[in-house]
């Protein structure tokens, strides 16, 4: 992590001339890490023989477990987190006085034991396994969810010996997804001759839709899943500047209509709505603009400069965020500050100091 800081602040000329203060940075943010209680749970196998670990990028390996997020109580933080990490659903399984816990400096960890056998993110590995190999090497067999959790499990040598439970196994996770109700949208074009389907990696077409997230009302899970589904466009221009353009400079940069069009134009089951392309792009923004944005202004200790950061359409701006499900504004301000530049500034904040802009009907708090 040190070196990897080190080689990012030094590529970045707003914040090189801070490289001498980033091991104060870094001693600060595992500092403000150690005061999220992380919760999760011990898998052990059918015959005790084995246990359930995960490997984080720093190499070092533990059980699946997670930070608990605003709102949520333990049992809830290690059901998400487990449901997250390993794809099981451990909530029947829990039992509130059954956990094993450790502190490390002011650090909690809390672990739910249960004895079950193995399950992992094959569903993950499985939408991958589409979306990027199949997809740009045809060669490649496509496969049904089954059949790839088989493959998954007989490569595997700490599974392969539950191969015969796999049925079993998925049964019980597809059971599980059942139980969490999805809502979406039905987009018609103006004239009732088109509707607008996603299609999902089992090959079935569906409207855009999604499950619902804890603390969430059906029409703020229809408007989230909806914005996700739909803004795929977005995310792939960010990753299109950020890691092509920046690599490759003979790359033409863009902006966002060019990039839609060239986008849409590639793909038949849209390519003919290209003419509708600016008033998708005109609701889109209008909708963006619905959700208010916090974040921080960083001011140098000798007030001569302040931290910008850089958008992809090439503007810069403050770090801010929008707001999520369930936050309050100081909550969101907290997170996007943390999430974009690493500070944490949760004990600086003062609620009634700040800065608010209106922007159309976009209000953004710094």
């Amino acid at each position: 992590m040190e070196k990897f800081a080190k080689t990012m602040f030094m590529a970045i000329p707003s914040v090189c001339n801070e490289i001498e203060n980033l091991p104060a940075f870094l001693r600060e943010w595992r500092k403000y890490k150690l005061t999220i209680p992380t919760y999760g749970a011990i898998f052990i196998s059918q015959d005790n023989s084995h246990v359930l670990m995960i490997q984080g990028y720093s190499g070092n390996w533990s059980f699946p477990r997670g930070k608990m997020e605003s709102g949520e109580n333990p049992e809830e933080c290690a059901v998400r987190e487990a449901f997250e990490e390993v794809g099981l659903d451990i909530s029947d399984f829990i039992e509130s006085d059954g956990y094993s816990e450790n502190k490390k400096e002011k650090k909690y960890s809390t672990l739910g034991i249960i004895n079950i056998a193995w399950l992992f993110q094959i569903e993950l590995a499985f939408q991958n396994h589409l979306d990027h190999h199949v997809a740009k090497t045809p060669s490649l067999l496509s496969c049904r969810m089954g059949e790839f959790a088989k493959t998954m499990f007989m490569a595997i040598p700490s599974v392969c010996y539950e191969l015969e439970n796999l049925p079993a196994f998925l049964r019980e996770w597809r059971k599980y997804k059942l139980t969490i109700p999805t809502y979406g949208a039905i987009f018609i074009s103006q004239d009732n001759s088109h509707v607008l389907m996603v299609k999902r990696y089992s090959g079935n077409w569906c409207f855009p839709r999604g499950k619902m997230e804890s603390g969430e009302n059906p029409e703020e899970c229809a408007v989230r899943e909806v914005f996700e589904e739909l803004s795929q466009i977005e995310l792939a221009i960010k990753n299109y500047l950020d890691h092509h353009v920046a690599k490759t400079p003979s790359l033409p940069s863009c902006r966002m209509e060019e990039f839609a069009k060239t986008m849409s134009m590639a793909i038949p089951s849209v390519c003919n709505e290209i003419e509708n392309l600016p008033a998708f792009l005109k609701e889109w923004r209008r909708y963006k603009l619905t959700i208010p944005t916090y974040g921080a202004i960083f001011i140098s200790q000798d007030n001569s400069h302040v931290l910008m950061i850089q958008g992809y359409s090439g503007n810069w701006s403050f770090p801010r965020g929008k707001m999520e499900s369930g936050e309050n504004p100081e909550e969101c301000a907290v997170r996007e500050v943390f999430e974009e530049v690493g500070s944490d500034i949760s004990d600086l904040i003062k609620s009634d100091e700040y800065i608010e802009s209106k922007k159309e009907e976009k209000y953004s708090t710094l």
